[in-house]
């Protein structure tokens, strides 16, 4: 992740009167490194789960799956990530119970690299942010059932 770290994210914590400039300055970081090899804005408004809790990771062969309680600011509705042929390039902790927070998504020769900025807490080990990255050949997105829940 090159703006949405978690070291800006603690940037923007400590000196909360520079946030609106802080975060000024990372939308222009990220949109001039969009500007250069740009992601479709349709594809990438697809992408969009801010606040939604990631409840499972499941790796399927190569493909990785996140998928999520609701939807966050996703227009589609969509729950479901899947990272086709998916490379794990930085996991700073376990995906499942972690809340999406932000995301940048840029191109690369294999496909996509997508980084992520994760939130999560605890019960015995607190709370904090983690960072996420993964290339992958292609990201798909859909909405998928939840769970019908068992009657005792």
């Amino acid at each position: 992740m090159k703006y949405y770290t978690k070291e800006w994210q603690k940037r923007l914590s400590d000196t909360p009167d520079n946030a609106r400039a802080l975060a000024n300055e990372a939308i222009a970081g990220y949109r001039a490194e969009q500007s250069k090899n740009p992601v479709p804005e349709e594809f990438e408004r697809k992408l969009e789960f801010h606040d939604a809790q990631i409840t499972s990771a499941v790796m399927d062969g190569d493909d990785l799956h996140l998928y999520f309680d609701h939807p966050g600011y996703n227009p589609f509705e969509y729950n479901h990530i899947a990272f086709k042929n998916a490379r794990i390039k930085t996991k700073e902790h376990e995906l499942a119970g972690c809340y999406f927070i932000y995301y940048e998504i840029y191109r690369h020769f294999l496909g996509y690299e997508m980084h992520m900025l994760l939130w999560y807490h605890e019960k015995n080990s607190g709370c904090g942010y983690a960072d996420f990255t993964v290339i992958c050949e292609d990201i798909m997105t859909d909405a998928v059932p939840g769970e019908k829940k068992k009657k005792k």
